[in-house]
């Protein structure tokens, strides 16, 4: 395992609203969501955002950090979605964040032990087609390494039973 795998400290969080400002803060509303609407309607999950964040010594810093971001089952099976010609692709991206030393001028023994962020969302504002009743889990990797794996298990509400009269 790398020194950046070691050091690393990946949260993530599902919202109903998720941005980051030109700070570089998070903004969620709703955050914590642990079980999804489902619009049958539209045949997608009610609307809702990821955010990832990384977090790094400084003394890493500037690094450049893997980071794949997938979508699986509760047979933890990459889930398919349609792709740009409705052929289905699986869920997974990568991309390589740069984390960079903080440049907020405060002493560098206070810059040190706060370390270095970045954050990434991703804004699911029209929803996913994933399976009413399904369970699933948003899987984070940065720099290769299994072990470095953190996960957010969540579900998506099935149809309401009827109502029992009598």
């Amino acid at each position: 395992m790398s020194d950046l795998a070691k050091a690393a400290i990946v949260e993530i969080i599902l919202a109903d609203y998720v941005a980051t400002d030109a700070a570089g803060k998070g903004n969620l509303i709703g955050a914590g969501v642990a079980l999804l609407g489902f619009e049958p309607a539209a045949g997608v999950t009610s609307k809702f955002g990821a955010w990832i964040s990384i977090h790094v010594p400084t003394h890493l810093c500037p690094v450049e950090v893997p980071v794949e971001i997938a979508l699986v089952d509760a047979s933890g099976e990459l889930v398919s979605m349609p792709g740009p010609l409705g052929e289905p692709q699986p869920f997974r991206v990568a991309q390589i964040v740069m984390i960079e030393k903080p440049t907020v001028p405060v002493p560098v023994a206070q810059r040190d032990h706060i370390g270095a962020r970045s954050q990434v969302v991703f804004d699911f504002s029209n929803g996913l087609p994933l399976v009413p009743g399904g369970l699933y889990e948003l899987r984070v990797r940065i720099d290769g390494d299994d072990a470095t794996t953190r996960s957010y298990p969540f579900g998506v509400l099935g149809a309401m039973p009827p109502p029992v009269i009598g």
